[in-house]
Formats: C-alpha cells, sequence, structure tokens
C-alpha cells in the first residue's frame, strides 16, 4: 500500500510469496496509491497489456517471416484463445503479461539488432530482458529463443554470436539462482523424493502434450489442475500417464524426421518446447500438474504453425482460399465466445471453485476452498452446510469436521463443537495438523 522508495527497495531485496517479481508489485503498489481496491484499475491494466502483446505477437511475426497473413492469424489467436484467459482475468497473474511485454519485445529490438550491431539496440536489449526478468522468472529462457531466431535466419555460427549472447545468459543464471531460492524460501519446489525419476519424466510428457490439446480443444478449463492420485492400490498412475510421453516423442519425433530441413515448422515447435520445458514439472513446483497460464507465451509457437498450415493451404490450393479463410472467422469467433464465458468463472470464488468441482470431481479441493470462503465472509450458515456436506461425502474428512467444530463454536454450540472435533481428531493422521485442532478445541 506505501508507495515509498523504501518500500520500492524492499521490492527489489526480498522475495514474496515464493516470487522474485518486483515490477509486478510495483505495478500493484502504483495502481493501489491511485484507486485502492477499486478492481476495476487493476483489470483495465491486465486487459491493456494483453491487447499490447497481441499487437507485439503481430510485429515480431510480421518482422521475423515478413508474411502479414500469418502475423494476423498467430495475434489473433494469442488475443482470443481462453487458455489465456487465467493470465487476464486472474489479476495476480499480472507477472506473466508485464514479462510477456519485456520479452516480446526483446525479441523484435533483437531482430533490428542483428541486421545492424548497434550497440545502442544491443544495450536496449539487455534493459527489456532484465524487464522481463523483473517481472517473471520463466523469462530466462529468451536467450535460447534467440539462439532460435538465428538457427531459423541461417545466421553463420561465428565467435560473435556466441560473445554477444554471454551477458544475456549470465542473466539468466543469476535470475534462475533467484527463482529456486525464491520458490525454496516457501518449499514451493517439492522435494525430489516426492516423485520418482520415471513420474517426473511421465509427468513431463503428458504436460507437453497436454498443452497442444488444450490449444486445439479448449474444454474442462479450471484455476487449478492437481496432480493425479495413484490407482490400483497406490502402484501405478492413471494410463494416460503412460500414453502421452509415448504420443509426444511420436509428435516431435515425427515432425524432426518429416520436416527437418523445414526452418519454419522447426522454429514453431522449439519455441513452443523452449518457453514450456520449465513448466513441464519434472521439477515439480506449485501442486498443480498443469497451468493454463503457463501456455502464454508457449502458444506464440503453435499459434504460428497453425498460421502457416493455413496460409500454405490457400497458396497450393487457391480455389479453397475462400472456405479456409471462413473457417478461421468461426474458430476464432468460437475462441472468443469461450473466453467470454470462461472470464466468468473468475467472477468469485464460489464460481471459479464450482468449475474447478465440474472438472475435477474426484477431487475435495474445491469443495474446501468454497466453504473457506463462505466462513471468511462470514456466511457462517452457508460455511457451516457446505463443510457437512463435505464431511457426509467423504468417509475421511477432519479437516470438513474441524471446519464445522470452529462454526459451531463460533455460535456457542460448544457440545456440538466437541463432537465435530472428536471426529476431526480420528481421522487426522500423526502428520495432521492436531495443534490447530487443539486450539480450535480449546
Amino acid at each position: 500500500k506505501e508507495f515509498s522508495w523504501g518500500q520500492i527497495k524492499y521490492w527489489f531485496t526480498e522475495y514474496h510469496h515464493g516470487n522474485y517479481h518486483p515490477l509486478t508489485m510495483i505495478s500493484y503498489m502504483i495502481e493501489y496509491n491511485i484507486a485502492e481496491f477499486n478492481p476495476s484499475i487493476y483489470h483495465f491494466t491486465n486487459y491493456i497489456l494483453h491487447l499490447l502483446n497481441t499487437g507485439l505477437v503481430f510485429f515480431f511475426i510480421f518482422k521475423l517471416i515478413g508474411r502479414k497473413e500469418v502475423a494476423f492469424i498467430t495475434s489473433i489467436l494469442f488475443g482470443v484463445h481462453p487458455m489465456h484467459v487465467e493470465s487476464v482475468a486472474w489479476i495476480s497473474e499480472r507477472k506473466d503479461l508485464l514479462y510477456a511485454l519485456f520479452y516480446l519485445g526483446s525479441l523484435l529490438v533483437y531482430l533490428s539488432y542483428k541486421h545492424s550491431s548497434d550497440w545502442k539496440k544491443y544495450f536496449v536489449l539487455l534493459l527489456l530482458f532484465l524487464g522481463s526478468l523483473l517481472s517473471k522468472s520463466a523469462a530466462v529462457v529468451l536467450p535460447v529463443v534467440l539462439l532460435l531466431i538465428d538457427y531459423f535466419q541461417g545466421r553463420k555460427l561465428t565467435i560473435k554470436l556466441f560473445v554477444e549472447k554471454i551477458p544475456l545468459f549470465g542473466l539468466s543464471i543469476v535470475f534462475g539462482i533467484l527463482a529456486i531460492k525464491s520458490q525454496n524460501a516457501t518449499e514451493a519446489i517439492a522435494s525430489f523424493d516426492t516423485f520418482t525419476t520415471t513420474q517426473r519424466a511421465l509427468f513431463a510428457g503428458y504436460g507437453s502434450m497436454v498443452y497442444i490439446a488444450k490449444s486445439i480443444w479448449p474444454f474442462n478449463l479450471t484455476a487449478f489442475h492437481p496432480y493425479p492420485s495413484l490407482v490400483d492400490n497406490g502402484t501405478r498412475l492413471p494410463y494416460i500417464y503412460y500414453i502421452t510421453p509415448i504420443l509426444s516423442v511420436l509428435v516431435f519425433g515425427g515432425v524432426l524426421f518429416l520436416w527437418k530441413r523445414n526452418r519454419l515448422i522447426l522454429f514453431g515447435l522449439f519455441f513452443y518446447l523452449v518457453n514450456v520445458a520449465l513448466v513441464l514439472q519434472f521439477i515439480s513446483v506449485g501442486s498443480a500438474i498443469y497451468a493454463e497460464r503457463y501456455s502464454y507465451m508457449a502458444y506464440v509457437g503453435l499459434f504460428f504453425l497453425f498460421a502457416l498450415g493455413v496460409v500454405k493451404l490457400t497458396e497450393t490450393r487457391p480455389s479453397w482460399q475462400k472456405p479456409i479463410y471462413v473457417g478461421v472467422t468461426l474458430t476464432c469467433l468460437a475462441l472468443s465466445w469461450l473466453t467470454i464465458k470462461q472470464t466468468k468463472t473468475w467472477n468469485n470464488s464460489v464460481t471459479l471453485w464450482e468449475q474447478f468441482n465440474e472438472v475435477h470431481p474426484q477431487s475435495r479441493h474445491g469443495e474446501y476452498k468454497i466453504a473457506e470462503f463462505h466462513m471468511d465472509a462470514g456466511n457462517d450458515d452457508l460455511a457451516l452446510e457446505q463443510f457437512l456436506h463435505i464431511g457426509n461425502k467423504y468417509p475421511t474428512a477432519g479437516r470438513a469436521h474441524m471446519g464445522a467444530g470452529n462454526i459451531l463454536g463460533k455460535m456457542g454450540k460448544v457440545d456440538e463443537a466437541l463432537i465435530f472435533f472428536n471426529r476431526a481428531e480420528a481421522e487426522y493422521d500423526a502428520n495432521g495438523n492436531m495443534q490447530d485442532l487443539w486450539v480450535n478445541r480449546a
């Protein structure tokens, strides 16, 4: 809330909830001092940032290959796709939009710099990259993308090419270390013993294909996609986790084999892979197997491939041009409708977690979130009803019994509260939060 140099210094020297993104936090600071907790300004800022990013995608692709049709289709898909709703509608994901703004700006400046070798442009490139890193650590992959651009445009492998990347990779290493330390500060990175190496590889294969599938068929979207539960008495993951890695090898291997000399296709494919690689949960960060917000930058590569296919088809089949572009228009309209629909689920915690319950009915997470939302809002009757519903639905729901006990105690119904605290105690194992239970019972 405070706007001061001391507070700005704080954001540059401290972690915040497992993240180091000072520019993102400073943007909130500015908005709060303009409008306090009026949500309109926060949403408006996100919306403008997304529009700017959509425009930058157009200019990046156009400058990269000089084809307006490809640039337009890529950018319009980027702008309206429902997988990007989370990054824009969720104010806490401002970091996605800010890092993308600087990231795309860096790509544009690099395309200009490498033709002129102007040190002033290189300095601007460094500043934009730094701005991206200070907004979200996902920007660390940018130097690899610049090497992809070099490959795509046939730039000769010279010492200069690698030397100019040293400062960029240096920044990536520094901010990569900061990201790991900030995540470890809140224990967001799971111990490597939590999952086996095989399971982590299966998660990565699954994630790489899920993002592709959701770009084509964006349904069953929700704010949280939890890790799967083991089946067959805890001996294995669901079969889909064994199928998708094989499918990913076939898909990516097939593309490399069939189009190994097509730099356009390889650029789009590797742009996607490079930007999605860090969030495929081989190193487990957070409690989600995948997240829609992680697609924000990676999808530029996939949409680029789609746009290339559309334009190539219209060129090889001129008579199909009109129906193809009608189909693309209808596709964009359908995606826009799905985006509007998905945006409405971010209205409040109840609408958000009700959608989660529909997508993941086997998980209790959303039902607990709704109950806790009502409890925090002071709607004790609704919260009690929800906790009782969870307790009746699941045989071992210590958290629900404890919640019901809290509310009954607050209502002065001490005897009933103790009954639920006793049930909670019976269902908490040695790792349960018994201290909270004892405090609540007291």
